[in-house]
């Protein structure tokens, strides 16, 4: 069990060192998060980043009582995994009373797929509960995508029947200016 004490507040040093949780190791072998991760309503200020807050997270994790802050700044670009969301890339846990304030723009050349969400880009057996966007989700005019682009204000998508999104809203607006 994670559990913060108080907001985490990142700086420009700090922004550049991030490394999503749960993660792809170097011989390729995917490393989910399978704990609980506890916010205790506590924020993330000031964040840059071009990654998510968990890359993946797996069945039994449990994401809860967690804000990104509007003073975040969340770009994803030039992708090689394909699914990215400002709290979790790929999802098949719980996250329950989440909220990201924060804009995600996506941006520059991706070779494959993409899924992008304000919470989460792809959704897989997961549950998202009491859970809010209030910021923007938009593709600028940068974007260009070799595959097809999946784009949402929660969820960019939903890959599995199992997947469920309750008592949860999108606040923002949804912007697609790419090609």
């Amino acid at each position: 069990v994670v559990e913060l004490a108080n907001d985490i507040v990142f700086d420009d040093a700090t922004s550049a060192e991030w490394e999503p949780i749960g993660n792809v190791l170097a011989d390729g072998t995917t490393n989910y998060f399978h704990g609980i991760f506890d916010g205790k309503g506590f924020a993330i200020k000031n964040w840059k980043t071009s990654l998510p807050l968990f890359d993946f997270t797996g069945g039994g994790s449990t994401v809860q009582n967690l804000t990104i802050d509007a003073s975040c700044t969340i770009a994803f670009k030039d992708d090689a995994d394909g699914a990215m969301g400002a709290i979790a890339g790929y999802h098949k846990g719980l996250m329950t009373n989440c909220h990201n304030n924060a804009n995600v723009t996506l941006s520059g050349a991706w070779a494959q797929n993409a899924r992008v969400g304000g919470l989460v880009g792809r959704l897989n057996e997961g549950h998202i509960v009491d859970c809010t966007m209030n910021g923007n989700v938009t593709a600028d005019n940068t974007y260009l995508c070799d595959g097809s682009v999946y784009l949402g204000g929660l969820v960019g998508a939903n890959t599995n029947a199992n997947g469920v999104i309750k008592n949860s809203q999108m606040k923002g607006n949804v912007t697609f200016n790419g090609g």
